[in-house]
C-alpha cells in the first residue's frame, strides 16, 4: 500500500509557506499529468504498427508509468491532506495489474479457465488464441454484433493434456515413438474432464438458458494468425448446453488429427502444438450466411470488395462444398453492386432437431433469388470496411444474418495478399502529386493511417444530429463529449486540441486516423465534400483517393502477431481506458478508477477543487507579500504574489497594473477593462426586481469563498485563483496558462444576484450560452454556472480568459433588465458582437417599445 503524510495536519511556518507549497505541488502535478498522457500517446502510436519496440521498451514503460502516477496521487494527498486515501489503493490495484500484463503466464495458476467475450481482447491471444481474441475485440471495441458466449482458454487444455493417460500417449507422439494420431485422439476424447475445468466451464454456462445452444469452435493459439489453419481445426455446430464438454474434448483433440499435423510439418512447425483454446458462442438462426473478402485477393487495387452468400448456416461457403451467390460492391459508400453471380441453391444447412446439422431443399421459388438484398449488402460492406479500418489490413469475415435481419460477425482474420500485389512507394508519391491539396501540414497528427468520408462539422454548441458512420469528424475543440462518435468515424480532423488530450487518446484506441490543433479545419473543409485525410503526411485531399487507403491496408503484414504487440496492447488495457468522464456524476470517485487514466483524470480535477479552497488562509501575513491593484473600476482587489505573478522591484504600499507580471491576471484584466465592458449606467430596476432584491438576506457565499474578507487574486507567473464577490454576485476563476496545451484550463464558477429567481436563472442561462459558444464544457443548475476548458494551446486559453473577464463585468446587473425570455438570446448576441455598454439602453427602449410605454 502507497502512504502519503497528511501534509495539511503539520504545522507551517506561515501561510505564504502554505500557498506556496500548495501551487508548486499543483505545477508538480500538472507536470507529472503531461507526462503519464505523453507516455500513453507514444504507447498507442506504438500499436499503430510504425515502430519497432522490444521487451526492454515494456518493461521501461511500465516503470516510468509507475512513477508518474505515483508522483500525481503524492501531490494530491499533499495538497489536500490526504483527503482521498483510496485513490492509493487504486493505485495499488492497477500498477499490480500492469506489472502482471508483462507475462500473464508467469504464474500459470493464476491464470482463468474461462474468459466471457466482454473480458476478452487481442491482449489475451496467448491464452484465448488469436480467432477469439479477435472477435471478442470487434465486440468490444466497434460495438459490432458477436454472438456471446465464452472461451474454455489454453490452460484448461494444458490440465486436460496433462492427465496420465493423456501424457503418456503425448509423450510417445513426441519423442517420435510409435503410435498413432489416432490413438492420441482417442485418449483425448476418452479422458475424464479435470474437476476445476469442469466447474468452471459449468459455471460459465449458467448464465445461459437451458436450452441454449453453442458453436464450439477451435481457437489454437497461432490459428489465424502467421498461419490461418483454416480448416484444420474441429467446429461443432448446434451443441446443447449439457453437450459443451464433451464438444470441447473433440476440439482439443483435433490438435493431432492427420491433416492438422501434416500442416504443421508442411509449415515447419513443431508437430506438438502450443495449445488449444475453445469457444462456446451462442448459435445464430441463420436465414443467410457467407464470407466478406474485403479486397479482391487476385487484384486487390480495383476499389472492390466480394460477398459469397448461401441461405442457412455458412456451411457450404466456408467448406467450399456448395453452390452460393457471389456479389462484388464498390468499396466506396453506397457500396454500389458492380457485379452479381446468383447460384442455383437447390439446399441449405440448418441446425438439426437435436443437435449438429442437417440438409434440407430449398423451394423452387427461393433457389435462384438472391441469398441477400440490396440493405444487407451495403451493412455487410460497411461492417467489413469497419474491421478493416480498426485492424489495418485486408480482411476476410465469416458472418451470418438472422431472422430479424441483424448481421453477427462469427470470425475475422487477415486476408492474404502476395507480395507481387502490393504498392510501390514511388506510385503513392505520383497519387499524392495528382489530387489537390486542402490542409497541409497543420497541426499534430493524434493517430496515424488514411481515412475517405464526407465531412461533418461539430458547431459551437456540439451538436451532433446528422452524423453518420464513414463521416470525417471536424471539431473546433476536441472536446471528450465528442468521444462516442470516434469510433464509426472515418477520420477526426480539430482546429484545437493536442495529442495527449482524451479525444486523441480515444482516435487511437479506436486507430482512427485523427489530427489535432490544425487551427482552420472548420473554416477549410466544407460540411458535405468528400475528403481524404492522410494522417500518416498529415495532409488532407480534395475528394475520394482510395489509392492511398489501399496502400495503407496492403504495404505490409500484419503486425499484431508479435508476441511484444500483445503484451503493449495487454499492459494499455490498464493504462489509457478512460471510466471516469463526468467529474459531477456520483461515481466519479477514486473506488472506480480502473486504470492509471482514471487516477489521473480523478486527481487533476480534485487538484484544481483544492487550488480553489481558501478556507483557513490568513491574508495579510508577514511573509506573505498582499497589496490592492489600483484599477480603474471599483473592485477593491488584493493581489497574493506566490512569486513570479509582480515585478520585481515594485515599491509602494499599492500595486499599478503595469507592476503585475501573472500573465492569467494581465490577460482576465485585458478583458475586464476593455472599453464598454464595466458599464456605470444605472440599471433601470422595476417593481419586481426591486422587491426581490429588498427580500436578499445578505450576499451569496459558495465553495471557496467563507474565508474570503475581500475580492483576492492569487498569483503566481503563470498561475491565477480570483475570487470575486460584487454584491450579490459571487465569481470564481482559476486559470493555470503555460507552453504544454494538455496543462492549459480555465475554471470559471457563478452564482447569485440580487432580484427574483426566474431573472438570476435567466442570467444563469445567458452565461452558460456565451460560455459554451466560446467551447466551454458547461454545467448548469438553477442560478450556479460551473464552466471548464481545458487542454487548449496558450494563445487559444489567452483568448477564452479576455471573454471570462469581459463576461464578468457585463453580467454584473444583467439579472435586473431580464425581464423575459427572449431577453436573453438577444444579450448573448450583443455581448458576443462586442455590443457591451451600448445594451442596457438600447435593450430598455427595446422593452419599452414592445411593452407600449
Amino acid at each position: 500500500m502507497v502512504r502519503f503524510p497528511n501534509w495539511f495536519g503539520r504545522r507551517h511556518r506561515d501561510d505564504a509557506e502554505a500557498l506556496r507549497e500548495r501551487v508548486a505541488r499543483f505545477r508538480h502535478l500538472l507536470a507529472m499529468n503531461s507526462r503519464v498522457l505523453r507516455l500513453i500517446s507514444e504507447a498507442n502510436e506504438k500499436l499503430g504498427g510504425e515502430y519497432l519496440f522490444d521487451a526492454q521498451y515494456l518493461r521501461t514503460l511500465a516503470t516510468e508509468l509507475g512513477d508518474a502516477v505515483t508522483a500525481v496521487v503524492h501531490d494530491l494527498g499533499e495538497m489536500s491532506g490526504n483527503r482521498y486515501p483510496a485513490l492509493a489503493s487504486a493505485l495499488d490495484r492497477v500498477r499490480s495489474a500492469v506489472q502482471a500484463s508483462l507475462d500473464p503466464r508467469r504464474n500459470v495458476q493464476s491464470l482463468p479457465l474461462t474468459l466471457a467475450m466482454d473480458e476478452l481482447g487481442t491482449d489475451l491471444a496467448d491464452i484465448a488464441g488469436e480467432k477469439m481474441a479477435r472477435l471478442a475485440e470487434i465486440r468490444r471495441h466497434l460495438a459490432i454484433r458477436v454472438p456471446d458466449g465464452f472461451v474454455i482458454t489454453a490452460r484448461a487444455c494444458d490440465l486436460l493434456l496433462a492427465c496420465p493417460a493423456v501424457a503418456a500417449e503425448l509423450q510417445r507422439f513426441r519423442d517420435g515413438r510409435e503410435t498413432s494420431t489416432a490413438r492420441l485422439r482417442a485418449a483425448i476424447s476418452a479422458a475424464k474432464v479435470p474437476a476445476e475445468v469442469s466447474a468452471a466451464v459449468k459455471e460459465a454456462l449458467g448464465r445461459f438458458r437451458r436450452d441454449a445452444r453453442f458453436a464450439v469452435r477451435s481457437s489454437a493459439l497461432g490459428e489465424d494468425g502467421e498461419h490461418t489453419f483454416a480448416g484444420q481445426h474441429a467446429t461443432l455446430l448446434n451443441v446443447p448446453r449439457d453437450r459443451v464438454l464433451g464438444a470441447w474434448l473433440e476440439v482439443v483433440a483435433s490438435l493431432f488429427s492427420e491433416r492438422a499435423v501434416e500442416y504443421r510439418r508442411r509449415h515447419g512447425l513443431m508437430a506438438s502444438p502450443a495449445g488449444m483454446a475453445v469457444g462456446c458462442l451462442l448459435m445464430v438462426q441463420a436465414v443467410s450466411s457467407g464470407v466478406t473478402y474485403t479486397v479482391d485477393p487476385t487484384a486487390p487495387h480495383n476499389g472492390v470488395l466480394i460477398i459469397s452468400a448461401t441461405r442457412g448456416l455458412g456451411i457450404p461457403v466456408v467448406g467450399g462444398s456448395g453452390v452460393v451467390d457471389e456479389f462484388r460492391l464498390s468499396r466506396t459508400t453506397p457500396h454500389r453492386v458492380i457485379a452479381r453471380g446468383i447460384a442455383d441453391k437447390r439446399e441449405m444447412s440448418v441446425a438439426a432437431p437435436d443437435e449438429g446439422t442437417t440438409t434440407v431443399a430449398i423451394s423452387a421459388e427461393q433457389r435462384t433469388t438472391p441469398a441477400l438484398d440490396e440493405d444487407a449488402l451495403a451493412r455487410l460492406a460497411e461492417i467489413g470496411l469497419r474491421i478493416e479500418r480498426y485492424t489495418r489490413c485486408p480482411q476476410d469475415i465469416e458472418w451470418a444474418l438472422d431472422e430479424d435481419g441483424e448481421v453477427f460477425v462469427l470470425q475475422a482474420r487477415p486476408l492474404r495478399i502476395g507480395p507481387e500485389m502490393r504498392p510501390r512507394p514511388e506510385e503513392v508519391l505520383s497519387i499524392r502529386k495528382r489530387h489537390r491539396v486542402l490542409m497541409e501540414g497543420r497541426g499534430e497528427v493524434a493517430c496515424r493511417g488514411v481515412g475517405i468520408g464526407p465531412v461533418f462539422v461539430v458547431d459551437s454548441d456540439e451538436r451532433t444530429e446528422g452524423f453518420a458512420p464513414g463521416h470525417v469528424l471536424v471539431a473546433r475543440v476536441a472536446s471528450p463529449r465528442l468521444a462516442p462518435l470516434v469510433a464509426t468515424a472515418s477520420a477526426v480532423v480539430t482546429d484545437l486540441g493536442s495529442v495527449t488530450g482524451h479525444l486523441a487518446t480515444v482516435a487511437r484506441e479506436y486507430r482512427v486516423p485523427a489530427i489535432v490543433g490544425a487551427r482552420e479545419a472548420t473554416r477549410l473543409l466544407a460540411p458535405g465534400k468528400v475528403i481524404t485525410v492522410d494522417a500518416d503526411e498529415n495532409t488532407v485531399y480534395d475528394g475520394s483517393v482510395e489509392e492511398l487507403f489501399r496502400y495503407q491496408i496492403l504495404r505490409s503484414e500484419p503486425y499484431e502477431e508479435t508476441p511484444e504487440f500483445r503484451v503493449l496492447r495487454r499492459m494499455l488495457r490498464h493504462v489509457s481506458p478512460l471510466s471516469l468522464r463526468d467529474p459531477t456524476a456520483r461515481d466519479f470517485a477514486p473506488e472506480n478508477c480502473r486504470t492509471y487514466h482514471d487516477i489521473i483524470r480523478f486527481a487533476h480535477e480534485r487538484a484544481l477543487d483544492e487550488m480553489g479552497r481558501l478556507q483557513g488562509i490568513k491574508f495579510g501575513g508577514r511573509d506573505l507579500s498582499v497589496r490592492p491593484l489600483e484599477l480603474s473600476i471599483p473592485l477593491d482587489l488584493l493581489v497574493i504574489d506566490l512569486g513570479g505573478g509582480i515585478a520585481p522591484g515594485a515599491r509602494g504600499k499599492t500595486l499599478t497594473s503595469d507592476q503585475v507580471t501573472s500573465r492569467p491576471l494581465v490577460v482576465l484584466l485585458e478583458g475586464l477593462l476593455a472599453p464598454g465592458v464595466w458599464s456605470t449606467i444605472p440599471a433601470d430596476m422595476d417593481l419586481e426586481g426591486f422587491m426581490a432584491s429588498a427580500t436578499r438576506a445578505g450576499p451569496l457565499t459558495t465553495f471557496g469563498a467563507a474565508a474570503v474578507p475581500r475580492n483576492v487574486a492569487i498569483v503566481a507567473a503563470d498561475y491565477l485563483n480570483l475570487n470575486l464577490r460584487l454584491g450579490y454576485h459571487f465569481n470564481v476563476v482559476d486559470c493555470y496558462l503555460g507552453e504544454a496545451p494538455e496543462d492549459n484550463y480555465i475554471f470559471f464558477r457563478f452564482v447569485g444576484g440580487v432580484t427574483d429567481i426566474t431573472r438570476r436563472t435567466r442570467r444563469a442561462r445567458l452565461l452558460a450560452a456565451i460560455l459554451a459558444r466560446q467551447e466551454f464544457k458547461v454545467e448548469l443548475v438553477g442560478e450556479l454556472v460551473i464552466g471548464r476548458l481545458q487542454g487548449v494551446p496558450s494563445a487559444f486559453c489567452e483568448e477564452r480568459l479576455r471573454t471570462v473577464g469581459r463576461l464578468i463585468g457585463f453580467s454584473r446587473q444583467l439579472d435586473i433588465l431580464l425581464r423575459d425570455d427572449r431577453a436573453v438570446d438577444r444579450l448573448v448576441d450583443a455581448f458576443l458582437q462586442g455590443r457591451y455598454q451600448e445594451t442596457p439602453d438600447v435593450f430598455a427602449k427595446e422593452n419599452d417599445d414592445a411593452s407600449g410605454h
